[in-house]
């Protein structure tokens, strides 16, 4: 057995993501958790704000894209009308917030605001005459534009109009968004829920085909990591475990069960449990863009088909249970990047 450990037990590939590549594929129509950054439209942000989940718990990292989707660029403010220590990325009519976050009243808002800032230190910002709110990121989109907005910016003024149209999309370090706002004991919403699904989420990345299903390959697909990998374990997974998840978001079983019910209500993910293994996610909403469309049985029966394959091959079930995982990225450097069964290193401190 230990000479002829299957590709889900002995994996080796290279990751090459010197910057000006990583930001040319990452701007392509690919996800892949070998990227330092993770992608988010900004009309799937929009979308959702739809979301409605019987949960009192908030959503700070979803508040926070919401913001982020509205930064145009370096410095916004070029006449200097505020005195905040760094430049604001952007600016929003008082009025305007609550839409924003896609929230009820002004003083939730601004109550979002001030958590953003004071607790989660993810923001500065600074109120203008009781019109104008200014605010600076300190996670910033990888895509921001620099310099002052202007129209002679000419990026800076088409991420403008990206932003006035509802196009576009951002980039954000996963890392720093992990840290930032779930490497924590703090109870999430569902957007927040969602928001994580998406840093796992695999995409048209050849180097994790062998994880999944031939049939869920042209799929947006979550994968998953133990955090204890010994010598026999896979080091991805296709699959997640609710009670992994619930104990991560601080919530019980009930309300991540309530929050993939939701989620599939709107068509943003498709799922399938299996049992004694764990549950598969799609993301439907992210395949609708692509027009691609797949219904939970077709999940649920590629899964089986793979897991028939590796039993039948190797004569061993590939599952994880008990195990406890964290979401896959890569430490970033200069060279290539070899993972191996005896490379086990990714996101150390995702999950205790």
């Amino acid at each position: 057995m230990e000479n002829t450990a299957p590709v889900f037990y002995c994996v080796s590939f290279a990751v090459y993501y010197l910057r000006s590549i990583y930001m040319t594929n990452e701007t392509n129509n690919r996800f892949s958790p070998a990227y330092q950054n993770i992608k988010y439209y900004r009309s799937e942000i929009e979308y959702i704000k739809k979301l409605k989940c019987k949960s009192k718990f908030k959503s700070y990292a979803f508040f926070y894209l919401c913001l982020l989707t509205k930064a145009v660029c370096a410095n916004v403010d070029v006449k200097n009308k505020t005195s905040m220590k760094n430049k604001p990325n952007t600016y929003i009519k008082t009025n305007d917030l609550k839409y924003v976050f896609g929230v009820n009243s002004k003083v939730q808002a601004y109550a979002i605001l001030k958590i953003l800032k004071d607790k989660y230190k993810a923001v500065d910002y600074q109120i203008i005459n009781n019109k104008i709110i200014y605010i600076s990121f300190n996670i910033k989109s990888q895509s921001l534009p620099s310099g002052e907005y202007s129209r002679e910016n000419t990026t800076a003024y088409k991420n403008a109009m990206s932003i006035k149209n509802n196009e576009g999309f951002i980039l954000v370090n996963k890392l720093d968004l992990f840290n930032t706002f779930f490497n924590n004991n703090y109870s999430k919403g569902i957007q927040d829920f969602y928001i994580y699904l998406r840093i796992n989420t695999a995409y048209n990345d050849k180097n994790f085909y062998e994880y999944i299903p031939n049939k869920l390959r042209n799929k947006h697909i979550t994968l998953w990591k133990p955090t204890t990998i010994k010598y026999n374990d896979a080091l991805l997974s296709l699959y997640c475990h609710q009670d992994d998840l619930a104990n991560l978001f601080n919530v019980n079983v009930k309300t991540i069960q309530r929050y993939l019910k939701a989620l599939k209500r709107l068509n943003i993910v498709s799922y399938a449990y299996v049992a004694k293994r764990g549950t598969t996610i799609i993301l439907s909403y992210l395949d609708t863009i692509e027009e691609k469309h797949i219904n939970n049985e077709s999940i649920k029966d590629s899964v089986l088909d793979l897991i028939k394959e590796l039993k039948k091959e190797y004569e061993i079930l590939y599952s994880f249970t008990k195990r406890k995982f964290a979401f896959v990225c890569l430490f970033y450097s200069n060279e290539p990047i070899i993972l191996s069964d005896n490379s086990c290193d990714l996101f150390e401190k995702a999950v205790t």
